[in-house]
């Protein structure tokens, strides 16, 4: 059997030669054809489009962008870099990168422990030179805390272009360089090209994650060397370390893959690769009833690794149940999650007691509830019960969050797998303080208390200026925060629907953002139509003869924008 796997592995490894020769031909001849010169030294230039836009970006947006193959710089007393041709050369002295690469160890790696001790033990221009990838990708990261906005964007674009170099125009021969990705999909670099999600950034990055974590072997860690002939896979020189930290590697891939692709809505089987293999799932399902016999931090992995196979699964399972002709199938798998999120959160469960599982864990639980808010077999005063068990969910994500990391400078310090559970919370506020389901105006009071403690863990007071990166996300808060809500319930009630998510049926957790575009464009076209407003109260389960129910009314359709003095 063994030698059968190292025949089609070699196998694999002849036909893999024959493609990246008949690329780097294919590349040659595409320059020859443009009529670009070649200088002797760096060698060819690609285009940087070509690898990071989808088919369908537009003539204007595929500006061609051309990048050196030999795009980064060692000196004795200084590193450089100039990806991007477009763009100035950045260059930092010895000494300030010492700096950066020190506050990475200290402010980042404690969230992705990746990287041995050894490794910080060596000398920067040694880490450049085994991989310049890495070594930029810490400089960029670490100026999220050391630096200023400008410094970030400009070495963000090179070190974009990097990644293409190291990982599209080279062929990978370093585990570094899926460190470095690993790095990117938890603090993202910034990515305003587009608004589609498959145009994003990150999608590539983890779509190149699972493919180099397989091409490297890391899921059959007993064979690892017929997998990684020609690549560098040490990252320590004793033995156990290395292969604890690839399996420590290998596990982050999947949980960051898993965060990604539920949060955007694109959890399939077939964009993920494949679900449990072996590693995973004895990671997830018997390792981590074993506490007593790992490390802390391969504890909390295990755990963290657990969470997002949950959300996972709760996600395929339950877009697939959303449509309404299978109402009965939705609710029985919401009950069922409902209870395995209980089983987590009781005093038996097999997660790590830890402030940042039970956030993660609360995340979950507000993934499950956005399920329960669209359309389904539900009276109005049942899905009032949900609407405040979501209260609830929304206020312990902030109680821990800010117990987690109350007094940060900067949002983006923050790790994806954190920052998402803000963004949700945020959306998810603004929704519910927007209709009329709440039973009193003191309650609507508390909720805009919450969504303006979310707005401000968002954009960060201290760092104002770092807010551009999340400009569209903002705009889309402000833009809902500031349409007419009367007329949002006029069209809701000419479609006789009294749901808090009305309009989309698929991927609820990603599509929360298209929601409210929908409500304020549904707004915005009933003002230019001059429609009359006509709220059927009744349907929200209100009688505007019931004072408290006429107070809820008036506070709804005539309260200021929350975001009014902002």
């Amino acid at each position: 059997m063994t030698e059968k796997l190292v025949h089609e592995v070699q196998a694999l490894h002849r036909r893999l030669d024959s493609v990246i020769s008949n690329k780097s031909r294919l590349v040659q001849k595409l320059i020859r054809s443009l009529h670009i010169r070649i200088p002797s030294l760096p060698p060819a230039h690609i285009q940087l489009q070509a690898a990071l836009d989808s088919p369908s970006t537009t003539r204007e947006e595929a500006t061609s962008i051309y990048i050196d193959p030999i795009p980064t710089l060692s000196l004795s007393d200084s590193f450089t870099i100039h990806s991007n041709q477009n763009t100035r050369p950045v260059s930092i002295s010895c000494e300030r990168a010492a700096t950066l690469f020190r506050a990475f160890e200290a402010k980042f790696c404690p969230y992705l422990p990746v990287l041995p001790t050894s490794f910080f033990q060596k000398q920067l221009h040694d880490i450049h030179l085994e991989s310049n990838l890495l070594f930029w990708v810490m400089m960029v990261t670490s100026l999220l805390t050391e630096g200023t906005l400008q410094e970030y964007a400009d070495l963000a674009i090179h070190v974009q272009n990097l990644v293409v170099v190291d990982c599209w125009f080279n062929t990978p021969r370093s585990l570094y360089s899926l460190v470095a990705l690993l790095i990117l999909t938890t603090w993202p670099l910034p990515d305003n090209r587009s608004l589609k999600i498959q145009d994003r950034i990150s999608v590539k990055y983890i779509s190149l994650m699972k493919s180099l974590a397989l091409q490297f072997g890391l899921h059959k860690l007993t064979f690892i060397d017929e997998f990684s002939r020609k690549t560098n896979m040490e990252l320590d020189n004793k033995a156990e370390v290395n292969n604890a930290f690839r399996e420590r590697i290998y596990k982050y891939v999947n949980i960051n893959s898993n965060y990604w692709l539920v949060y955007l809505g694109l959890s399939t089987s077939n964009y993920n690769g494949f679900h449990q293999d072996f590693i995973v799932n004895r990671a997830a399902n018997i390792d981590i009833y074993k506490q007593a016999e790992f490390s802390e931090q391969d504890n909390f992995i295990n755990s963290l690794l657990k969470v997002s196979l949950v959300q996972l699964k709760m996600n395929e399972t339950m877009s697939d149940s959303v449509d309404g002709e299978k109402q009965t199938s939705k609710l029985i798998h919401l009950n069922m999650f409902e209870q395995i999120m209980d089983g987590y959160r009781s005093e038996s469960s097999p997660l790590m007691k830890n402030e940042l599982i039970s956030l993660s864990l609360e995340f979950s639980r507000l993934q499950l509830y956005i399920y329960y808010l669209s359309k389904g077999d539900i009276s109005v005063n049942g899905y009032r019960a949900v609407v405040y068990k979501t209260l609830s969910c929304c206020k312990s994500i902030l109680d821990l969050f800010e117990k987690q990391f109350g007094g940060h400078e900067n949002f983006f310090l923050i790790p994806i797998h954190y920052r998402f559970s803000i963004d949700l919370v945020s959306l998810t506020l603004l929704q519910i303080h927007s209709s009329p389901l709440l039973v009193s105006v003191d309650h609507y009071k508390q909720v805009k208390a919450e969504f303006l403690r979310s707005y401000k863990i968002i954009t960060s007071d201290s760092k104002a200026e770092w807010m551009s990166l999340n400009q569209n996300f903002l705009a889309i808060l402000r833009k809902f925060d500031a349409c007419d809500k009367a007329k949002v319930l006029a069209f809701k009630s000419k479609t006789n629907s009294f749901f808090i998510i009305d309009k989309m049926s698929g991927y609820l957790v990603s599509s929360l953002h298209y929601e409210l575009l929908w409500q304020v464009f549904q707004a915005e076209k009933m003002d230019e139509s001059g429609e009359d407003i006509d709220i059927n109260w009744g349907l929200f389960g209100l009688n505007p003869e019931n004072k408290h129910h006429k107070d809820v009314m008036d506070y709804v359709v005539t309260s200021a924008p929350l975001l009014a003095s902002f």
